[in-house]
């Protein structure tokens, strides 16, 4: 294999954007990523010339196509828009930014290798993107650990090229390819006992930092239904989900709402993968059904067992995946029987019907979404994990400015929120007031420790507080005595 001029300039320019990335990191006194870019920038070099010494002789090349996909393009909108309201209210997601972006690089430069290497043309396109966006939205290593990181955007390759089944006459991946990597980290590090590498409870629990993002995932998911034939898969999983929940609310053994946001984004933009969920109308619904069963069934196996919860969207859909040619037979054959009801299955499959029902029921469950937790009995053994100080600092932030504007909190607050945003740069200052506001918080959500801390800082600002820190503090002794 040869290189063309064109996949030179191509690989050359990602491997430069690597060794780019790799600065910033090195820039801002990051050095477990700036050595690790450095690494596979390296080592993609060595790759590819060990590629050409082993196929000098052979007359082929190292060609490479444009592969441009409708599908692609259009998640790195749905993706980014996520991002970009998510990182309004959680800062490390703007951090973050440039190594989401070197992880594409490597990701490119990875799919380029590999195909050649398996004597096949590199098609160049946006595939990468989101694929990389869906591991970015559900896992991080830390940085410390960025290698890891890396090797989950390897596998992904890898899984798509190697872990293949026939499927409809045609050769296809079994698992997604973001959804079965985060799957074998998540149980890696929970077998291990190194939950702790991973940015994992922190960035599930910013999720609740923004006041409308069940709002935002309702319009991105119609948007992804618009335009692809998704919504019964989205549809079925809100559906089992919500009628687990409204079942077993009675029994007092329901979880605190039919799913939180991380779920709906796993609904949303992540069990939808076209390639790795059912290819008929009837069996996408049966898909989500038993997705949104798979996702509770896992959610309730992981709090048994006090594990990370926020792993169950991603081992449920490695499970739904590994069934997904049962989906389509049952799904043909339950067509097969009705299909002489010409008229029912006509107005019945109709794109737009599903979309309707799908944003009915979700505004119908919205109240439930949003709802505060206050007396709320988890019916599981309690977490062993918790989030960062800053998380929940910040959580109490957001939830000071839903008790002083609670408009900002109800169904489809947009404008609310909007007035009001600017209320979290408020909270930022060193003001014995919004200290006493902040410590009230987190002394309701159970937080005593940081709530004494907060009421420190208000006292050493304002000495009229100190009864009040004295106050806490005894009650916090009396609590630990009990």
């Amino acid at each position: 294999m040869k290189p063309t001029r064109t996949s030179q300039q191509w690989l050359l320019a990602f491997n430069l954007s690597l060794i780019g990335f790799a600065s910033v990191m090195e820039f801002r006194g990051s050095p477990v990523p700036a050595v690790s870019l450095l690494v596979v920038a390296v080592g993609s070099l060595l790759w590819q010339g060990g590629l050409y010494l082993r196929d000098l002789r052979c007359g082929d090349q190292f060609d490479v196509v444009p592969s441009i996909k409708k599908p692609h393009y259009y998640q790195i909108a749905f993706q980014g828009s996520v991002f970009v309201y998510w990182s309004l209210y959680w800062d490390p997601v703007t951090a973050w930014a440039p190594l989401i972006l070197a992880q594409v690089a490597f990701a490119y430069v990875f799919e380029a290798l590999l195909s050649w290497s398996r004597h096949k043309t590199w098609r160049l396109g946006f595939g990468p993107w989101p694929i990389v966006g869906s591991i970015n939205l559900f896992f991080w290593f830390k940085e410390d650990f960025f290698y890891l990181q890396l090797l989950l955007i390897a596998g992904t390759q890898l899984t798509k090229e190697l872990v293949t089944w026939k499927r409809d006459g045609r050769t296809t991946h079994i698992f997604n390819p973001s959804g079965i990597v985060v799957a074998i980290a998540g149980l890696s590090i929970m077998l291990t006992g190194r939950i702790d590498m991973a940015v994992g409870l922190d960035l599930i629990h910013s999720f609740s930092f923004a006041p409308n993002f069940f709002e935002v995932l309702l319009l991105v998911g119609l948007a992804v239904q618009l335009c692809f034939s998704t919504t019964l898969i989205t549809l079925g999983a809100a559906l089992s989900l919500s009628l687990i929940y409204f079942g077993l609310k009675p029994l007092g053994l329901a979880p605190f709402a039919p799913f939180d946001t991380s779920v709906l984004i796993g609904l949303t933009l992540l069990a939808t993968d076209p390639q790795t969920s059912s290819s008929n109308r009837v069996g996408k619904f049966l898909f989500g059904l038993s997705y949104g069963l798979a996702i509770f069934m896992v959610y309730a196996w992981l709090r048994s067992l006090q594990q990370p919860a926020f792993f169950d969207k991603i081992f449920a859909v490695v499970v739904v995946n590994l069934l997904v040619k049962h989906f389509d037979v049952a799904g043909n054959w339950i067509s097969d029987r009705v299909s002489s009801m010409r008229r029912t299955t006509r107005v019945l499959g109709n794109r737009f019907l599903h979309i309707a029902a799908y944003a009915l029921l979700f505004v119908a469950i919205l109240p439930t979404l949003k709802a505060r937790n206050d007396g709320f009995v988890d019916p599981f053994p309690p977490h062993l994990l918790s989030p960062s100080r800053s998380n929940w600092d910040l959580y109490a932030k957001s939830l000071d400015i839903g008790n002083r504007y609670p408009d900002v909190r109800k169904p489809f607050g947009f404008w609310a929120e909007y007035i009001h945003f600017d209320e979290h740069a408020a909270l930022q200052r060193d003001d014995a007031q919004v200290h006493v506001r902040l410590a009230r918080v987190l002394h309701s959500i159970g937080a005593y420790e940081l709530a004494i801390e907060r009421l420190e800082r208000a006292a050493k600002k304002d000495p009229k507080y100190a009864p009040l820190l004295a106050e806490a503090r005894a009650e916090a002794k009396a609590d630990a005595s009990r």
